[in-house]
């Protein structure tokens, strides 16, 4: 099967998958009510939160024998093999995820097949008119819920973009190639600006996505140096992907406690894209009482000292 061929095979297979995942009960599908709630310049999105078993062992859903109603197709990239799954518990149609198939730890970094694969399938995705991007919770204060590696893919309406993306199309670099923060956020992060999407070589953004990678993940570790006491476990981040730039977010915490109501509020990667899970209306209140940047900085780290300017020295990208 040819490169781009099983790439788009696996975009066009995703909403029978889903389809009849929901008919035989195997998808588990959760309407949503949708709020909009702008705070700092972060239009944050409010969706229900999925209460899911907790799974503490290597066995699990992402491994064989795969559920009929949630697998999608197998998918190669150089010499990582991996499997797409539908999401079995959905808040937004076509939610899917890319599993690698030999077990492999979610604390681990991605590698440059894991950014090939996931530009690859949002280009797909592209390409049958469809909008995803791509997020990845690395270790257990992230806010993942699963030991097998996967990244996740969640689907928006065609030309928009994530809450956060907003903020960081807004920020004028004065140099290419380098990280940079956006000074309204009050935690922790990196952000790297891709070269438009086609703009060059497909090679090329992929050589410059996995040099991205290596640039932000190397100053989420200096992040993590700089606090008097580290967190417990191993190193914890969240990472988002869009066409138009990579975000890394150092973690502190799985949860935040709400000053009213004593409410732990789960927060992984979508948190950071700005779209915060809620389980009801009245919790949802709470979060928006408390406002969607304090909870993001609970369960972030504080801004390293020196980072208060727009761009990042990266030794890396400027060897």
């Amino acid at each position: 099967m040819s490169e781009v061929s099983q790439y788009d095979t696996i975009i066009s297979k995703l909403d029978d998958t889903y389809s009849n995942g929901r008919a035989n009960g195997n998808l588990l599908f959760f309407g949503s009510s949708v709020m909009i709630h702008s705070d700092g310049g972060i239009d944050a999105t409010h969706k229900p939160q999925v209460s899911k078993p907790e799974v503490r062992s290597n066995a699990g859903p992402f491994s064989p024998p795969y559920v009929p109603g949630l697998y999608v197709d197998e998918l190669k990239e150089e010499n990582e093999d991996y499997v797409v799954l539908m999401n079995k518990y959905c808040v937004v149609q076509n939610h899917f995820l890319l599993v690698t198939k030999e077990f492999k730890r979610q604390t681990s970094p991605l590698t440059p097949c894991d950014l090939a694969a996931a530009y690859k399938l949002m280009s797909a995705g592209r390409r049958h008119g469809k909008n995803f991007f791509m997020f990845y919770n690395c270790g257990p204060l992230s806010g993942s819920s699963q030991p097998h590696k996967h990244l996740q893919f969640m689907p928006i309406p065609e030309e928009e973009v994530p809450p956060i993306e907003k903020l960081a199309q807004r920020q004028r670099l004065e140099v290419d190639g380098k990280a940079f923060i956006i000074p309204s956020l009050p935690y922790a992060h990196h952000v790297f600006r891709l070269p438009a999407y086609r703009s060059r070589p497909l090679a090329e953004i992929l050589d410059t996505l996995t040099q991205a990678f290596i640039s932000l993940l190397d100053l989420t570790f200096q992040t993590m140096r700089q606090l008097p006491t580290l967190p417990d476990g191993p190193p914890a981040y969240n990472v988002l992907l869009t066409f138009d730039h990579l975000h890394v977010i150092p973690r502190g915490r799985a949860e935040h406690m709400l000053s009213r109501g004593g409410i732990d509020v789960p927060v992984n990667a979508l948190g950071f894209a700005g779209m915060l899970m809620t389980k009801s209306e009245e919790d949802q209140g709470l979060l928006i009482e408390e406002g969607p940047l304090a909870i993001l900085r609970g369960v972030g780290l504080p801004i390293a000292e020196g980072e208060s300017c727009s761009a990042v020295e990266s030794s890396i990208l400027d060897d």
